[in-house]
């Protein structure tokens, strides 16, 4: 996944002899709840460097789709001289072009409001610094320009039917790991998540991925042993099903696929985990106690990089966190939750995942 990053800001002059410019701002003022997007330059806040948000392709709604947010730039251009005593050297050239906007993936999508029955774009319009020709060089100047209202795409209308379908599914051999200090345990996970593109995917640029639903499931997984059943190691405490791992409905998780070919996601999960409990000492030959589940909130960082198998297969991994769980140890039913006592258990986990990235599904 190699592509490039290219930004530039937008520019065109006004006139300098004062009674034609007071002609001109009065105008303007009278046309401008009916201008198009030519009849006033546009411009949009500049992306900083060292951003670890993600850049995106900046998306603005226009025919009922979500398309890239586009604006007209001067820039150089190094041609080559085919006559004369110079044939075979480069001439610099100042050029016009249109170029697609980029910005932070957290404030990616132009922002609407309603007008009359129809929902517009909003935006400001503000003096910033732009570049534009001045004797043969570009130079920065401040000038009069429409800037696009950058927000979350999440807060705008039906925004998931504008998007992308992206799917990320769990492959074998993907474990968590609970480590208790004296010793660790590990289970298998499966599930996937469900999120969307803002907009197409595009190549020249990270894509945002707004997940939105979905979850992990914990396969049965020993938490702690022991030999009390005729000297044979067996679990005196495990998890059971269904052990969940979701999304936090209150808050936004998100996933950049970086066009340098990296994953980085940013998540805050809920896991939800009932326990089998032994019958007591001799209870080996009894069936286990089903308990209510008990829950732990987590902000989750996962990061990866693709490989040989591209989206198809994703090693992705989440560092060791320390995790406060807790285990309930009144019987219920392992889709409820626990409404008895609860005992600490605290614990290091951490995720070593396969990911497969679907994009156009659902």
């Amino acid at each position: 996944m190699r592509m490039s990053l290219r930004t530039a800001i937008s520019v065109r002059g006004l006139g300098a002899a004062r009674p034609l410019a007071l002609l001109c701002c009065a105008v303007l003022c009278v046309a401008l709840p009916a201008a198009t997007a030519a009849a006033i330059p546009t411009a949009a806040p500049s992306v900083k460097k060292g951003s670890k948000t993600g850049i995106c392709i900046a998306q603005t709604v226009k025919n009922g789709k979500l398309v890239p947010l586009r604006q007209s730039v001067y820039r150089y251009r190094y041609v080559r001289i085919k006559k004369g005593r110079h044939k075979g050297r480069f001439r610099r050239k100042i050029i016009q072009a249109t170029v697609q906007v980029k910005t932070s993936c957290i404030t990616q999508c132009v922002q609407l409001r309603k007008k009359g029955k129809s929902l517009v774009p909003v935006f400001r319009t503000r003096r910033v610094w732009v570049r534009e020709p001045h004797r043969g060089r570009l130079v920065r100047v401040k000038r009069l320009r429409r800037v696009w209202l950058l927000g979350p795409c999440a807060s705008l209308p039906s925004i998931e039917t504008l998007g992308t379908p992206v799917t990320l599914t769990l492959l074998d051999n993907s474990l968590m790991t609970f480590d208790f200090s004296a010793f660790k345990r590990q289970g298998a996970l499966t599930g996937s998540l469900r999120g969307y593109v803002p907009g197409k995917i595009l190549p020249d640029a990270d894509n945002q991925v707004i997940l939105t639903s979905g979850s992990f499931t914990l396969g049965k997984t020993t938490m702690f042993s022991d030999k009390v059943c005729g000297g044979v190691v067996s679990d005196s405490i495990r998890t059971t099903d269904p052990t969940t791992i979701g999304l936090d409905p209150g808050k936004q998780s998100t996933v950049i696929l970086g066009q340098n070919g990296t994953l980085n996601a940013k998540t805050y999960l809920v896991l939800n985990i009932p326990l089998e409990l032994r019958n007591g000492d001799d209870g080996c030959a009894k069936p286990y106690i089903t308990t209510g589940y008990s829950s732990a909130s987590e902000t989750v960082n996962l990061s990866g990089k693709l490989g040989a198998a591209g989206l198809a297969q994703v090693p992705v991994s989440m560092p060791a966190t320390d995790l406060d769980l807790v285990g309930c140890l009144t019987p219920g039913l392992a889709t409820q939750e626990c409404n008895g006592f609860q005992l600490p258990l605290p614990s290091t986990v951490s995720m070593s995942l396969n990911v497969a990235v679907v994009a156009g599904t659902t």
